[in-house]
Order: structure tokens, then sequence, then C-alpha cells
């Protein structure tokens, strides 16, 4: 018997090759894709920003990992019309000349983060400008609230429908202010607390970063995994639309250094930044990248008020004027950074008054080239590099895609179906949880047992056995939305006989976790034959 910690602490996620969605149908997560093709959309513009229109594919040298690689696919959208389409691979079809392009916009809104007015405001927006949805064009719109998914949309052309929607969202609840106040109250309490320490505790020096500060930039750290696997989960969940694919994000406070937004003290941020989970947002870039979606984050607050900074003062000078304005300065280059590596443009300050507007007018006109990747599945990232050969221009493209294996997939996948509560398929793998025991203070272990058809299961015989590998895998979110890491536990299969009709597989193991009341996703990951199944559970402390 196995035990497996579930102690509720969130990470950072491993990505995932999504499950398919078709428009009025929800998302599933168990299934996979065969990406077969890297998408890669360049802008082109000139040494003034203009961009560049009626080039060809011989303009274009395309470097994976350095190598020089062919491009099977291209295309040159203008106005969201095919004006010259070629293909080099027999495999890809290739756009015809004349024919619109539709894009599919899924929309992202982050209730944790946004203070609902300003929220509300830029939906409003959003909803008014419903206009520049092209005929081939459709939206979906998820919401995250802190601990899960929810769909307020599939995909739809309707902009009556799509314009309920919004106006529902506009309305829901929202944790802006409460994220806010843990701010103030962490920055009042904890400045009183500092000054006090310094006047009684001559070697407590300003350098130095306290518990309490610790505390706030690792609970922003979870905050802010929890955001980054919610985006991830909802570009899996629609993972599959026809056209272009842009995800607008309307996010609150996503800021790029923790420690830099929590302190305000660059001097300080730079020599504790060990306490930032360095690669936070890159599970959601590489699945971008993977599933060939441009990002496109918006500042939902927007300015912060009146600043005191002045551009011509030094640096130094700017950041000791107003606080901030300095954490503006981190969020924004936290949401630059999500667009520039998926080729996207952050929308910011007074562009976020006219969030369609700036989308729809960035990607209605650009390059779209492909190729087929050598697909290992070894989990590497590959970087991609897009060159112009007339000089003088330069392409802003993704940077790169990760080659997932099948671990890394079913991984995501659990995590995925816990935060939307959508499994795709449910009805083969049975989970059971028996009665519970103390594990330390607040914690418990719960007896897990999964079981599973033996004939579902793919076993190769050896001389006197018939031997199998499997992965079970497991997630759970308590009662206060918090999620836990994947616990995976490896399972070697040994029968002496063949599977016969009516054998039953079955394993139990041990999760130890906090005395509360939880959900859970189980998936069986059959490592023969490539199959997932999975199932849900609910634990009920009374």
């Amino acid at each position: 018997m196995k035990t497996a910690s579930l102690t509720l602490l969130p990470l950072a996620l491993a990505l995932v090759v999504p499950g398919f969605a078709v428009e009025n149908q929800e998302p599933g997560f168990m299934e996979a894709i065969d990406v077969t093709v890297v998408n890669v959309e360049a802008v082109v513009t000139d040494r003034q920003g203009v961009r560049v229109p009626s080039l060809g594919a011989r303009d274009f040298r395309l470097f994976v990992d350095g190598v020089d690689t062919p491009i099977d696919f291209f295309s040159e959208i203008s106005g969201g019309d095919v004006v010259a389409a070629s293909s080099r691979s027999g495999r890809l079809a290739s756009l015809r000349e004349g024919e619109p392009v539709g894009t599919s916009y899924l929309v992202f809104v982050d209730e944790f983060f946004t203070i609902a007015a300003d929220r509300r405001k830029v939906l409003r927006k959003l909803s008014g400008e419903l206009a520049w949805l092209g005929p081939e064009d459709r939206m979906a719109v998820v919401a995250w609230n802190g601990s899960g998914l929810e769909m307020l949309s599939s995909w739809s052309r309707s902009p009556r429908d799509l314009e309920k929607t919004l106006r529902v969202a506009a309305e829901r609840p929202s944790g802006g202010l409460h994220r806010l106040a843990e701010l103030r109250t962490f920055e009042s309490t904890h400045r009183f607390k500092r000054k006090r320490r310094a006047r009684y505790d001559s070697s407590f020096g300003s350098g130095i970063v306290d518990p309490e500060e610790r505390m706030f930039i690792e609970r922003l750290n979870r905050q802010l995994e929890n955001g980054v696997a919610a985006a991830t989960a909802s570009l899996r969940g629609f993972a599959s639309p026809n056209g272009r694919k842009v995800m607008v994000m309307l996010t609150g406070s996503w800021p790029d250094r923790r420690t830099e937004y929590a302190l305000v003290d660059p001097i300080r941020s730079h020599y504790h930044g060990f306490y930032d989970h360095y690669g936070l947002y890159t599970p959601l870039t590489e699945t971008a990248n993977l599933l060939g979606y441009t990002l496109y984050p918006a500042d939902v607050a927007g300015l912060e008020g009146e600043s005191s900074v002045d551009a011509s003062r030094p640096t130094r000078d700017i950041l000791g004027r107003d606080r901030d304005h300095y954490r503006e300065r981190t969020v924004h280059f936290g949401l630059e950074d999500l667009a520039r590596e998926t080729g996207g443009v952050a929308v910011l300050n007074s562009r976020r008054n006219r969030p369609l507007e700036t989308v729809a007018g960035d990607t209605r006109t650009y390059y779209w080239l492909g190729f087929v990747p050598q697909r290992q599945a070894d989990g590497r990232q590959h970087d991609i590099r897009l060159e112009v050969v007339p000089s003088g221009l330069r392409a802003r493209t993704r940077g790169g895609f990760t080659d997932l294996t099948r671990g890394q997939e079913v991984a995501m996948a659990v995590e995925s179906a816990l935060l939307f509560g959508h499994l795709a398929s449910e009805e083969t793998l049975e989970v059971a949880l028996g009665p519970s025991r103390k594990a330390g203070w607040g914690k418990i272990e719960v007896a897990l047992t999964v079981s599973l058809p033996l004939e579902r299961l793919t076993l190769l015989a050896d001389d006197r056995e018939w031997l199998g590998k499997v992965e079970i895998h497991v997630v759970a979110r308590d009662e206060r939305g918090n999620r836990s890491d994947v616990a995976v536990i490896p399972v070697s299969l040994n029968h002496e006989n063949a599977p016969g009709e009516g054998d039953t597989w079955s394993f139990e193991t041990m999760l130890k976790m906090r005395s509360r009341d939880h959900d859970m996703v189980v998936a069986l990951y059959d490592a023969t034959s490539g199959e997932m199944f999975a199932s849900t559970a609910a634990y009920s402390v009374n």
C-alpha cells in the first residue's frame, strides 16, 4: 500500500495537450489532441512600426531550436481575408485566396483579483464593441473566482447572446476588494512592526525580508498559481476552434515579480527575489503556444489614479515617490511578458476602454505560417525564431512550444477537470473513499480504492505472467478553494493469467490531507496503451 500526500498547497502546473471543444458543446478534459502542426502567426513591421504587406514564404526563415526549418504552409491574411496562400505538404490543406478567416475570442474573466467596478466597466465596453466581430468570428466566455472555473458561454456567433452573457458577467461577485484589503493590511501593520523591531533590535537591518513579508509573498504566489492554472485549463477546454485563436484575459494584479510588488524596494527585492516562484506563467504561455493561441492580457484597473511620477526624474527618485505607480509597473511588466511570449499585445491603460477594438485590430492582418514538428513527447521546450529576409523588417510572433509527455498531459487533465468540474470519461473507473484516521494536528489519512475492469488495461505477456504499468493521478480541492499538488503513484501490474471477462483490478492507497471537505479528481493512465480513465470523488468531514 502506498501513501500519497495531498497537503493542499497549489503549485505551478505542467502542460497538457488539451481536449476537443466543439461549438455549443461543453469542454471535455480527459481526451487528447495530436498536435501535428505548430502555428506561427506573425505581425511584420518596418522601423517606424508600420505593418508590411505582400511578403511571401521566401521572405521568411523559420528556425526551431536554431535549425533552419521548412515552412509547410503559408498564408497572408489582410482584413480577415486570405490574400495569398501556399502549402508544400500534401497533408496540410492550404487556405483559398479570398476566403475569410474567422477569429475565435476566448474571454477569460478574472473575478479573484479584479475590483467589481473596474471589471464591470471593461465588460460593458466589451459588450458595446461586439460589432467588431466579423461573420466568421465567435466568442466564448469563462470566469474564474479563485477556486473554480465557470463557462458562462460556449462558442457563439450571436451578438445578442454574447451581450447577455457579458451583462451577467459584469454583475457577478468579485474578490478584488479583498485582495486590496490584504495588501493594505499587510502594509499598515507590517510597517509598524518593522519600525518597532528596528527600534529595539539594532541588528535588524532594512535589507532583511522578515517572516511576515515572506508569508505575504508566498500567499501571492499561490494565488497567482491558481490564476495561471485556471487560464491554462481554459485554453485546454477550448482547444480546437477553427481560424485564428485568441485569449482576451481580463485580469487584476498579476505582477511579474511578486517580491518587488510586495516590498516596493528595488534593492531588497533584488536580493530576496528568490521568494518568487520563477516560471510561474510558463504553463500558460507554453500551452498557448502549443495550441496556437495568442494572449492579449488586459489590465482591468487601468491607471491607478493620479501619479506624481515625472519621467524626467531619476528612476530611484520615481520609485520612492509613488508606491502604487511602482506596483502598477510590475503588473504591466507581467502582462507584457505574457503577451510577448505568444506574439500578442498587452491591453493597458486607455486601451482597456476599447478592448475588442484593440485585439481585433491587431489580429485581422498578419502572416500565418506553420510547420510539422518532429515530436518526441519528451517534455522539452523548443524555441521558435522567425526572421524576415528583407532588411529593416521585424516579426512579432510566439517564442516556442513544448513537446509534452503523456504523463504531463494526464497531470494537467486532472487539474483541468477539477477546475471546470467536467470529465469526458468517468464510466469505467470506480473510486471509493474509505474511513479516515488522524495523521497529526489538523491532518487526516483517507483510504482511496481505485478499480477498473482488467480487460480495459493493456497487459503484455511475459514468460510466466502478464505485466503492465499504470499511474494513478489524484488532485484535490478543499472547501476553501485550495488545490493540492497532483499526486502521481506509479503502479506495476503482475497477473498470472490472461485477463478474462469479469476480472477486476483494484488498488488501494492512503491520501494525507487537511481535515476539511474535499472534491477530488482521480485518473488512471495506462502507460502501455496511452489510455486515460477518470472519475470524481468527494470527502466530507461529517
